[in-house]
């Protein structure tokens, strides 16, 4: 009897440690942007945020990939003194008021808010190099759609498998074998 209590120790504590694995590492979460006034201003790319809602009930963006107008987005930026937080799915705006702030290559920093629940505005930098006129607020419309993961993930279902055969492991294990002499 000792022997199956500690392989069925043994059995939880693996399943245990598998099931707990895949929650150790926080996986950042992306979604696709792009916002467009229809005319003068347009930009698109890939928001990365964290796993977690923060405290104030939206996912905070720690990276940004894609275009501002024809220009490359290099990075989250301060300017407007952005939170950079993005609300998913869309309550009253998928973007607070202060925004999600964000630098081009050209030396130009964006500030993506909304203007009213569901209502945004895109604003730029005060140093013109992009071609969009300075502190100009542009009324856009924003579309914000998550990427999927395609990645495989072991199902809870894998894991009771993996659990059970250790179980019948050990169940096989602790029969004593039927005797072949008949005398």
């Amino acid at each position: 009897m000792n022997t199956m209590k500690k392989i069925l120790t043994a059995s939880i504590a693996v399943t245990a440690l598998v099931m707990g694995a895949g929650h150790a590492n926080a996986n950042p979460l992306q979604f696709n942007f792009s916002y467009s006034d229809g005319a003068s201003i347009a930009g698109s790319g890939t928001f990365t945020t964290e796993d977690a809602l923060n405290s104030n009930g939206g996912y905070t963006i720690t990276s940004i990939t894609g275009f501002a107008n024809a220009f490359t987005i290099t990075g989250l930026s301060a300017y407007a003194s952005a939170d950079n937080t993005l609300y998913f799915p869309e309550g009253s705006g998928f973007v607070s008021y202060s925004g999600i702030s964000f630098a081009t290559d050209v030396g130009t920093d964006f500030n993506l808010a909304t203007l009213t629940a569901n209502n945004y505005f895109v604003v730029n930098s005060a140093t013109n190099s992009s071609g969009v006129a300075d502190g100009i607020v542009y009324a856009v419309s924003l579309e914000v759609t998550p990427v999927t993961d395609s990645s495989a993930v072991p199902e809870p279902a894998s894991i009771a498998l993996l659990g059970l055969g250790l179980l019948g492991m050990a169940a096989k294990r602790r029969r004593p074998a039927k005797s072949m002499d008949r005398s």
